[in-house]
């Protein structure tokens, strides 16, 4: 039984089942046009379907974009409204600052101006005032200096030895080998502290009544040098101002050059030239840079000696 049931269905197989290449057309199975259009319908509503889908989707992506980005710009609207408030808040700030700035600037200008014009007016008034002071010095200095023609200074002379008007007038007659003794209005000792023992004795100021007497006590003194009586080395000088005395006294180095030079003569004038006679030619000097100027221009050896 099993084998005939397998021949039955074997046979109907082979007839059932399509012919080969070499059957006929008339025997092969023809397409159902229903199938066809089912496989249409299908293909379209599927492309229909996909269609739908982007579009859904893509309408869903963008609204969520759009929800996004609407968010955001709502934050960087915030922001920037914010920062536009601040940047407005600095800039009224800035301009309040600037306005007073302006005013403060236009005010310190006029100041400014101002105080320019009182120096302008202060140096010219300075300058003035200098002038008459220099010329008020100038004029006291003066009248100081006719006020001491009279006076000589006595330099030398012991402490112990009496200052008064009669012991100066007979110690300048013996110093001097005067005929008669000259006539001192006054005489004392430098207003300055007592010195102690072993110390230079002070000056001797002394104011001769007659000018005659002054100037011939001086011109013995400048011949004699230093005068030698009683043991004491005196010597005897006009009694100028301090500030003729400083400038006389800056002649000092220029002076000592000079001194032995064969055909030159010196000498300071009043109140503080140095008047230099050289091959007959005279030549008056105002500071010492322009004697010392000269000296090292007419007497080279002389200044190398000198630095020496």
């Amino acid at each position: 039984m099993a084998g005939k049931s397998t021949k039955t269905r074997n046979t109907t197989s082979s007839s059932t089942r399509p012919s080969g290449p070499g059957s006929s057309p008339d025997q092969r199975e023809k397409p159902n046009p229903a199938d066809e259009t089912m496989a249409q319908t299908t293909q379209a509503f599927r492309q229909e379907l996909l269609t739908s889908l982007r579009e859904d989707i893509g309408q869903i992506i963008k609204s969520e974009i759009r929800s996004v980005l609407e968010k955001e710009m709502e934050g960087f609207r915030a922001d920037i409204k914010v920062v536009r408030s601040e940047l407005q808040s600095y800039q009224n700030s800035v301009a309040t600052e600037l306005a007073t700035i302006k005013g403060t600037t236009g005010d310190m200008e006029k100041c400014l101006s101002s105080c320019t014009d009182d120096i302008v007016t202060l140096q010219r008034e300075v300058a003035r005032l200098k002038a008459q002071s220099e010329s008020l010095q100038d004029k006291c200095e003066d009248l100081e200096s006719r006020s001491r023609r009279n006076n000589i200074r006595i330099v030398g002379v012991p402490e112990s030895h009496d200052s008064s008007t009669g012991a100066v007038s007979a110690l300048l007659q013996r110093a001097f080998s005067l005929t008669e003794a000259p006539v001192l209005d006054r005489s004392h000792r430098a207003l300055l502290p007592a010195p102690r023992q072993g110390d230079r004795p002070r000056v001797i100021v002394a104011r001769m009544h007659y000018f005659q007497d002054c100037a011939n006590i001086l011109r013995l003194a400048r011949e004699k040098q230093q005068i030698k009586l009683d043991g004491m080395t005196i010597s005897v000088y006009p009694d100028y101002t301090a500030r003729i005395a400083r400038a006389r006294a800056g002649y000092n180095g220029v002076r000592q050059q000079l001194r032995g030079l064969e055909g030159v003569r010196f000498g300071i004038l009043y109140p503080a030239r140095l008047r230099i006679t050289h091959n007959n030619q005279e030549r008056i000097f105002t500071t010492p840079e322009e004697a010392q100027t000269y000296i090292n221009k007419n007497f080279p050896a002389r200044e190398t000696t000198s630095n020496k």
